[in-house]
């Protein structure tokens, strides 16, 4: 499902943090919720979740942190994916999801 961003409205930033969100979503119109996307300019992988919240992710010693970008223009840790033996299947079914992520 698309959604269409409108900065002010339906969007949650203003300010710097408004400036931030349309720098690393390329100014993207319209999105599908929690989908991955990559902006081919900074090779940054980031998703918008239900709430219009930008997280953004991190490759970190073989794990993946997810940042949200909170309305005062900061990055706050939101928690880490890692491969485990118990869940390989869930592992690599994010990997696809960034393998397939929308370039923006």
């Amino acid at each position: 499902m698309k959604r269409y961003i409108r900065a002010g409205r339906l969007g949650v930033y203003s300010g710097e943090a408004l400036e931030t969100y349309n720098k690393l979503t390329n100014n993207i119109s319209s999105y599908t919720p929690n989908q991955f996307y990559v902006n081919e300019k900074y090779g940054q992988i980031f998703y918008i979740n239900n709430s219009g919240y930008l997280h953004i992710l991190q490759k970190e010693n073989g794990c993946v942190e997810d940042y949200i970008l909170t309305k005062d223009n900061k990055l706050k840790f939101d928690s880490t994916y890692c491969r485990s033996k118990y869940d390989k299947e869930a592992w690599e079914q994010f990997k696809g999801m960034i393998k397939t992520a929308e370039r923006v």
